[in-house]
């Protein structure tokens, strides 16, 4: 019988060979390609973004080309988001989780851990960690941007821009107004704690320049993060009853670890979001002979690349032990997540906070029905879990 996670696959595979019709895109599927793909920017741009961000948000390095604006950048945003912040995030995290988990707990009803867990987690980091106030109209006004901005063009029409660019002034007027009290209260005798907000301020950026960067961040990487957790979710509630009961144990034991490598393998085999996006300068040939025409969109298909036999052992299998370069997440290259490269984890420490004390419940399950599983759109349903009485 075939699993829902291979089926799954199947659906994207005849998808994305739908798009690569369209006379103005291209499909690169293997590992090998998609990682030459990601370290070539100069031939395979991210320029494009940069338009759109600056229609909606205001330029950041995520549309960057590599040179001396995105290095400045980087080093900004590095500085801010020193590493030595993570034992803190996991702390915080941690806490807030398994607040949550407890309201449901004591709520006696299924959780949805999409607005009962993900959401209001993440939502609630912004403020810890950016600094900037946030309520639940925030996060539809930074999924109309971040769709607009990364999303495919064929999805992306005048309704969709105009959407978006009301969404971006709502979101930048939020962190301007955040920014100017945060600049009294350090006039004031100083912020109460270091967050990112405070640490640009302290850099001497500029408001607009802090706005941009934290802006971009937050819609760069808050629904990626959202997105990935609840797929790992997927994945792992369709594993094989014995393996599933295994990681429940690990996670009663709160071997926070595990969890991590469990999750990171379960987001191989759904990734979030399933494809990114470049667009050519020139012609190219690719190391294994594919070629690409200048001026292409180019889907980069990270959920195939993920499942390359060439390059990822046993692809279709559930391997929590597989080595790190099997696998394809958070980005590639000069343009990964600046919030996962190593030494600065932060998406992988919120999964795994997220994950441990969720999967620790007794015999946690899907509600039967169309609430235990999520819809098409992933980041606009609902999740629902049950599990024992404690």
């Amino acid at each position: 019988m075939m699993s829902r996670s291979r089926f799954g696959y199947l659906v994207w595979r005849i998808a994305s060979r739908l798009v690569s019709w369209h006379p103005h895109y291209a499909l690169l599927r293997g590992m090998g390609d998609v990682l030459e793909a990601l370290g070539k920017p100069e031939v395979f741009s991210v320029a494009v973004y940069d338009a759109r961000m600056r229609a909606v948000l205001g330029p950041f390095l995520l549309g960057r080309q590599p040179g001396p604006e995105y290095d400045e950048e980087i080093r900004e945003l590095a500085a801010a988001m020193p590493a030595s912040d993570i034992p803190d995030i996991e702390k915080w995290a941690r806490q807030r989780a398994e607040q949550l988990i407890g309201d449901a707990i004591n709520s006696g009803s299924p959780i949805d851990v999409v607005e009962g867990l993900a959401n209001p987690l993440l939502l609630d980091f912004v403020q810890y960690y950016y600094g900037v106030p946030t309520e639940p109209e925030f996060l539809k006004q930074i999924r109309s941007c971040s769709s607009y901005i990364f999303g495919l063009d064929l999805l992306n029409g005048p309704r969709g821009h105009v959407e978006a660019v009301a969404a971006g002034r709502a979101i930048s007027d939020r962190i301007d107004r955040a920014i100017e009290e945060r600049k009294l209260e350090i006039a004031d005798g100083g912020a109460s704690r270091k967050d990112v907000m405070t640490r640009l301020i302290e850099g001497s950026l500029s408001t607009d320049r802090i706005r941009d960067t934290i802006g971009g961040t937050v819609t760069g990487t808050l629904i990626p993060t959202i997105g990935t957790f609840l797929h790992t979710l997927e994945v792992l509630l369709d594993l094989p009853r014995a393996k599933l009961e295994s990681i429940r144990h690990a996670a009663r034991q709160g071997n926070y670890q595990r969890i991590r490598r469990v999750a990171q393998e379960a987001a191989r085999l759904k990734p979030f979001p399933a494809a990114l996006f470049r667009y050519t300068t020139d012609d190219t040939c690719l190391a294994s002979g594919k070629r690409v025409k200048a001026h292409k969109a180019v889907m980069l298909d990270t959920t195939s690349a993920n499942r390359d036999r060439r390059a990822v052992d046993r692809p279709g299998d559930f391997e929590e032990d597989r080595p790190a370069g099997q696998r394809l997440l958070f980005g590639h290259d000069r343009h990964r997540c600046i919030g996962a490269i190593d030494g600065r984890e932060i998406a992988q420490t919120l999964l795994q906070e997220l994950a441990t004390p969720l999967l620790a419940l007794p015999n946690l399950r899907r509600v039967r029905g169309r609430p235990g599983r999520l819809g098409p759109l992933t980041l606009s349903d609902h999740l629902l879990l049950e599990f024992d009485p404690q």
